[in-house]
């Protein structure tokens, strides 16, 4: 049985945007789950005060990647982990990447 998420409920998920074939190399990590009781977010977010700001903190709880400029590849991998621990990698040609 095949049960769906909404983006915002995946625990993890990770680019690789000059992914290789071979070996995947996280470029941009983002975690939008959310806990429910105590937010970890909010004590890196603490514990970065002054380095990072709230707005560039804010995006790494995303579902939307970062701008980033295409690598010799021309390939990325996006790499999902769910709440369970399961992963899952979809590979990319970037002209692909951009049509949905």
């Amino acid at each position: 049985e095949v049960h769906t998420s909404r983006p915002e409920d995946v625990a993890a998920w990770f680019l690789d945007q000059n992914y290789e074939g071979y070996t995947f190399c996280i470029t941009q990590a983002f975690f939008p789950k959310e806990a429910t009781n105590r937010n970890p977010w909010d004590k890196l977010e603490n514990a970065l005060h002054g380095i990072v700001s709230k707005d560039r903190m804010g995006e790494l709880r995303g579902t939307t990647s970062l701008p980033f400029k295409a690598g010799d590849q021309k390939r990325i991998a996006v790499k999902v982990i769910d709440q369970r621990g399961n992963e899952v990698i979809v590979v990319k040609k970037l002209e692909e990447a951009t049509e949905g």
